[in-house]
């Protein structure tokens, strides 16, 4: 399940370069997965968060 997300994150970050990685977004790109949690978990695991309260992002 890890792999499926950090893939289809590297994905999006190659076809659309300027697109900011947020759980929102990776939720969306992957339909499949069903929690935004699990899918932060994730992130927050690979990626570095940067925090900006409602607008945060990873990197």
């Amino acid at each position: 399940m890890s792999n499926a997300i950090i893939r289809s994150t590297r994905e999006l970050k190659l076809l659309f370069p300027d697109m900011r990685v947020t759980t929102s977004n990776i939720f969306d790109w992957c339909s499949i997965i069903p929690s935004k949690q699990r899918i932060r978990r994730i992130l927050m695991k690979h990626f570095k968060l940067i925090s900006n309260g409602r607008w945060s992002y990873f990197e």
